[in-house]
């Protein structure tokens, strides 16, 4: 996780839009969570292109959740690659598709949610997903 919200303070401060002061936390953080990191790396067994990778998976899944839960109706491409693959989610009739396929098994499932702050009705907005 650490990693992950490295990335994120990383691009952050380097948007021509964040104002300096904002920009010399996120620096600071990032500092010290590398520091952190370059001491526990130690303490476990994967190398560090294991770690790229896995937090590669996070931050796809993290946009992806992040993507979900706005509710936009527009088709994504992801920014991440997995084995030289672009991911894209596309919404039809209701339904979210993403391809290509990431998973072995197909799976189709729908979660029932409410939108926050609840509006007069209380029925659930369904998300429905097919892989």
């Amino acid at each position: 996780m650490s990693e992950h919200f490295c990335r994120i303070a990383r691009d952050f401060s380097r948007a021509p839009n964040t104002p300096p002061e904002i920009a010399q936390v996120l620096t600071t953080f990032v500092e010290r969570e590398v520091a952190q990191q370059e001491e526990l790396r130690e303490q476990q067994t994967r190398s560090g292109e294991q770690i790229r990778v896995l937090v590669d998976v996070l931050q796809f899944f993290d946009l992806l959740s992040l993507y979900v839960c706005i509710g936009s109706q527009e088709n994504i491409e992801f920014p991440q690659k997995f084995n030289q693959k672009t991911f894209r989610l596309c919404r039809e009739d209701g339904v979210c598709k993403l391809e290509p396929y990431p998973f072995k098994q197909p799976t189709c499932f729908s979660i029932p949610a409410h939108k926050y702050p609840a509006s007069g009705t209380k029925t659930p907005v369904i998300l429905s997903w097919q892989f």
